[in-house]
């Protein structure tokens, strides 16, 4: 964890994406797990800023609690607050409940499409800043609606660029949407990132 990000710039050619393993950090840390998990916020949030630095996509943590669903999904919303774009799970009801988190809500694109469209038409008067409904919006918030309505567009192709650990069986998607982050093929717990096999000599 200390050396995170230089280590992810080392191996970036080989790497489809982050994974943090929020109980072998606290267990190399020392410390306790809490249904809350504070105790991970500050590495949870270094995995996926050294993901993100290296355009790369991150899954979250696992949620060992199999039978608290409300519980799963406050976890889950947490991640995608942080920015991870799917999650790691144990069980087929924890997929569905990640696959609902990590989706745009019917409400989110619905807001997204009308602030572009708001956005556009400022933009055409000359103005780079807009109130839309009490909130400013300038260019950030522009550059996340329009990733909200991209990301609707790619679950919609059903992208199907996977490729599999041999040693969990977990199944992570290159270049797919979020919906398929979370698909779920349990065998082990040893999560770790599949790597690209070496090209052969000749």
């Amino acid at each position: 964890m200390a050396n995170v990000e230089v280590l992810v710039n080392e191996e970036r050619g080989c790497l489809t994406g982050l994974a943090f393993g929020a109980e072998d950090y606290i267990t190399d840390m020392g410390g306790r797990r809490t249904p809350e998990s504070l105790e991970v916020i500050y590495a949870r949030s270094r995995v996926i800023l050294a993901a993100r630095l290296a355009g790369l996509q991150a899954l979250d943590q696992v949620f060992t609690v199999i039978r608290d669903d409300d519980a799963f999904r406050r976890d889950a919303e947490v991640g995608r607050q942080l920015g991870y774009g799917g999650k790691m799970c144990i069980t087929p009801r924890q997929v569905e409940i990640a696959n609902e988190v990590f989706s745009p809500s019917a409400e989110e694109v619905d807001r997204s499409r009308r602030l572009i469209q708001a956005y556009e038409a400022a933009q055409s008067e000359g103005r780079g800043t807009i109130e839309f409904e009490g909130s400013m919006v300038d260019e950030p918030l522009l550059k996340r609606a329009r990733a909200v309505l991209q990301l609707v567009r790619e679950i919609a192709t059903d992208v199907t660029d996977f490729r599999m650990s041999t040693k969990i069986g977990f199944l992570i998607a290159k270049e797919a949407p979020r919906k398929q982050l979370v698909n779920l093929m349990p065998i082990d717990f040893n999560f770790e990132i599949p790597r690209q096999p070496a090209a052969q000599q000749d």
